[in-house]
Order: structure tokens, then sequence, then C-alpha cells
């Protein structure tokens, strides 16, 4: 179980940083 909840605890960081990028390319 918390190894569940950590796992998806690092995707949700993962997919904010990949949303923070595509904004970064969009304005570069």
């Amino acid at each position: 179980m918390v190894f569940l909840l950590s796992s998806h605890s690092m995707f949700q960081e993962i997919s904010q940083w990949n949303h923070t990028m595509m904004e970064v390319s969009i304005i570069a």
C-alpha cells in the first residue's frame, strides 16, 4: 500500500514536470 501511494505521488510529480516542460516549450 505504501509503495502504491509513493508510486502514485511520483507519477503525479512526473506528470506535473512534463506539463511544465510543455508550457516552457510553447512559450519558447
